[in-house]
């Protein structure tokens, strides 16, 4: 991001897009392979009741407060790479304060939400959907 702040060409922004898209699509792969192991008979149940409460919070509310949670969150990891880049380097001091804001405000990261709905959809779809939490504990 920060060649493309200093050149404002198609050129840069391809070529920052070019390894953005590779990381997103293997995150978000691994984050399908991840949800649907923890789907499974991995966990005792107690442990999947865990997963279906944090994977239900976080897909709460409208579509587009969930979004707009989304890109304060991005906002905030973006400012904390900034911030390091512009520095030098952060401390774990550093770190935790620009955590700690998308912690306590419960925002999404697209990552670990993508995980969560891949768990979510894993346990609806192949349990019936007749109750997420009911079939987190009969699997």
């Amino acid at each position: 991001m920060l060649p493309l702040l200093t050149r404002r060409d198609s050129a840069t922004l391809v070529a920052m897009l070019r390894p953005w898209s590779v990381v997103l699509v293997a995150n978000v792969l691994g984050a399908a392979i991840i949800g649907w192991v923890i789907a499974t008979t991995v966990f005792a149940p107690e442990a999947r009741i865990a997963f279906a409460a944090v994977a239900v919070l976080t897909m709460k509310g409208a579509w587009a407060m969930v979004m707009m949670r989304g890109i304060f969150a991005g906002w905030i990891i973006a400012t904390m790479v900034l911030y390091d880049a512009f520095v030098g380097h952060l401390t774990a001091n550093d770190s935790h304060l620009y955590d700690l804001p998308g912690t306590l405000g419960e925002f999404p990261h697209v990552v670990v939400s993508s995980v969560e709905g891949f768990f979510r959809w894993r346990v609806e779809c192949f349990c019936g959907a007749v109750s997420f939490l009911r079939c987190c504990r009969q699997s």
